[in-house]
């Protein structure tokens, strides 16, 4: 039975793992394997500091984590599944718990050519493709936003 609950500490090794397997095995269909190593690296104390200030909301299956996604205000960070775990709808949950706990306001997310249609189907639009470098390699994602309501606006200090 899927669960979806807050980040704890004891999870950062297994979310290593589920970012490093979904974009090895995952991403690996949109970007050259030049990419993909550029991509698929994790500095620890980095992503320590990234998850301890982050809204982070974990998906776990029989007490094990299979999904996670983060954010920083409105800006969502990070959304990955295990690869094993895909096309269930945990991508989905995590996505809805997460918006549940922000204000109405403004979404935005850099996504990946793996990740846009997601997004598209949540209702993201795109704001503009961009050129990004990461280790030397450039690569596309899409700048999007969600546009929720009026009502209050969504900053940095809302996460």
């Amino acid at each position: 039975m899927l669960n979806i609950r807050k980040y704890k500490e004891s999870d950062f090794d297994d979310l290593c793992e589920i970012f490093l397997r979904a974009v090895i095995e995952m991403a690996s269909e949109d970007y050259s394997p030049r990419q993909i190593a550029a991509w698929a690296q994790i500095d620890v104390s980095r992503w320590q500091d990234k998850l301890a200030h982050s809204r982070v909301q974990v998906a776990v299956i029989n007490d094990r984590p299979v999904g996670f996604i983060t954010a920083v205000g409105c800006y969502i960070d990070l959304l990955f599944v295990s690869p094993e775990y895909i096309r269930r709808g945990i991508a989905s949950a995590l996505f809805d718990a997460l918006v549940r706990q922000l204000p109405q306001g403004m979404l935005t997310v850099d996504a990946s050519i793996t990740a846009k249609p997601f997004f598209e189907r949540h209702g993201f639009r795109v704001l503009q493709q961009q050129s990004v470098e990461s280790r030397g390699v450039r690569f596309v994602n899409y700048h999007m936003a969600l546009k929720r309501s009026e009502k209050l606006p969504c900053n940095e200090n809302s996460g």
